[in-house]
């Protein structure tokens, strides 16, 4: 805002008002005109798989957004790898440009949305056909024209994806098979959870699933040292030992509640001992464990020293904990987190999204790192938090479109967890949150039936990868394609339907 013609000092508001204006003009930045030879900013580093085309390139996004929409300015992808083999070998190759795409017979126009969507929407279209025929806008060196690729024809969602939805169940049995194939269970195991999402007949190869599940669960068993250390909370408590625990503890859980096998189960107790005995006057959980061993006299028991409370970790550890008590696991520490923890994260209710740890709600956000998902999931079931339940399971839906990108340090866990959540809402819920994403779905999905790890949050990745920090995509997109299986816990096998949202709600 210019002085006043008398150049006296602007008010306060005036000030605020220039402030603002400067701000919006910050996140309004106009992207670069790659065509014109516009430089992209160096620190916009973030590539995006694109699809079932074998390209990865890049796409202007506005990190003044806050992490919703932050491509919503995109008009252009600047192609920065082609993958030998796959559909768009031959026909792009690096620093091309696309501007436009049409997988109908109608010619394609400029993008005139967020690229990465219409770019989606344009392969879902084409996905649709047979042949299976995407027309993109190439700009190469200042030639621009129109190239084909040929997808694989694979039929059009159906209006209640992913149930009865045969482009979705083609998804799930191919990506099944790619990580069986090729893939290990990734970080703290969390793999194993596809694979025995996938124990139904609508599987050929089950049997070889579970078989795998078997050897990745079963290397998670502690030594009868570790065990007596874990109960006894002798064991270290240092970070990141209660991430690892109490994902740990999710993945033996949900695979002894399938097989029953035995093996594991010692091990299942003494996790669940340990995270409880572990956890603070609140039933929360730290980056690390407190210290100084644990007295059961001691009702005000802090988190951890120097750090305190964090959620993210906190909520799988609940999780953990609670599937241990469905197992069998009895021990007064763990009913006494329980109780505290759900009530700590119930208060969260009607006031936003769960925090980091114990500050206030984030707001207007839905959801960060699927901890309201979590919540969902813990407090299903209850009939004391139904309410509570009922809430959560709804930011979890409204977060779809919008918050699904981010999350603290990367969107990994919004990617695993939101669609669990969304499940507590019933099928029509889950059917009006995958009309939300499955374009973002089918952008994650390589032309070889893999999935690739890409968000513009914290921790980017630049160069693209089927994981963030050894945390498999596949486990999280898989699992989202399983939902309606409901073979897990954490997919709704034990739900009572209690949270089903009505339409109005849905809306």
């Amino acid at each position: 805002m210019k002085a006043t013609r008398n150049n006296r000092a602007q008010s306060p508001l005036a000030t605020i008002c220039a402030i603002l204006v400067s701000l919006v003009a910050v996140s309004m930045a106009a992207p670069p005109d790659l065509t014109a030879g516009e430089a992209i900013p160096s620190d916009l580093t973030t590539t995006w798989n694109l699809g079932p085309t074998g390209m990865r390139g890049w796409v202007y996004y506005d990190t003044a957004n806050g992490g919703i929409n932050e491509s919503l300015e995109s008009r252009q992808i600047e192609v920065r790898a082609v993958d030998a083999g796959s559909p768009a070998a031959g026909v792009f190759q690096a620093n091309d440009l696309i501007l436009g795409a049409s997988g109908t017979a109608a010619a394609p126009a400029l993008f005139s949305i967020d690229a990465r969507r219409g770019l989606a929407m344009a392969i879902a279209d084409a996905e649709a056909q047979t042949p299976a025929e995407l027309k993109l806008i190439r700009w190469r060196a200042g030639v621009q024209d129109v190239v084909t690729l040929t997808l694989r024809t694979m039929g059009a969602y159906t209006a209640t994806a992913p149930y009865s939805c045969p482009k979705s169940e083609q998804i799930l049995r191919e990506g099944m098979d790619y990580y069986y194939n090729n893939e290990s269970s990734g970080n703290y195991r969390l793999g194993v959870l596809s694979l025995l999402a996938a124990q139904d007949n609508f599987f050929a190869d089950r049997a070889l699933y579970l078989q795998k599940a078997e050897t990745e669960a079963r290397a998670l068993i502690q030594s009868s040292s570790s065990l007596d250390a874990l109960r006894n909370y002798t064991a270290s408590t240092s970070y990141p030992i209660p991430w690892n625990r109490a994902h740990e503890l999710i993945v033996l859980g949900e695979y002894y509640l399938i097989t029953g096998d035995s093996q594991v189960w010692p091990t299942i107790e003494a996790l669940a001992i340990n995270l409880a005995k572990g956890a603070s006057h609140f039933g929360t959980i730290g980056h690390s464990l407190p210290m100084g061993g644990y007295d059961a006299s001691n009702p005000y028991r802090p988190a951890n020293t120097g750090y305190g409370v964090i959620n993210s970790v906190g909520m799988p550890a609940l999780l953990g904990v609670q599937l241990a008590k469905q197992c069998g696991v009895s021990d007064p520490a763990i009913d006494k987190m329980i109780d505290n923890a759900k009530m700590f994260y119930a208060s969260y209710a009607k006031r936003g999204a769960i925090p980091y740890g114990e500050h206030e709600a984030y707001d207007p956000k839905h959801e960060n790192n699927g901890k309201c998902g979590l919540a969902a999931i813990v407090l299903d079931n209850d009939p004391a938090y139904e309410e509570q339940a009922e809430f959560f399971a709804m930011m979890a839906l409204a977060s779809g479109d919008n918050d699904r990108d981010v999350g603290h340090t990367g969107a990994f866990f919004n990617y695993l967890w939101a669609p669990m959540r969304v499940q507590r809402g019933g099928p029509s819920a889950v059917q009006a949150y995958f009309k939300e994403v499955s374009w973002m779905l089918d952008l994650h999905r390589r032309w070889d039936g893999g999935f690739d790890y890409d968000s513009y949050s914290e921790n980017r990745a630049p160069n693209g990868n089927e994981y963030y920090t050894h945390f498999r995509m596949s486990s999280a997109m898989l699992l989202t394609y399983a939902l309606p299986l409901e073979s897990l816990h954490i997919t709704g096998r034990d739900s009572t339907g209690a949270l089903a949202l009505s339409a109005g709600q849905i809306s």
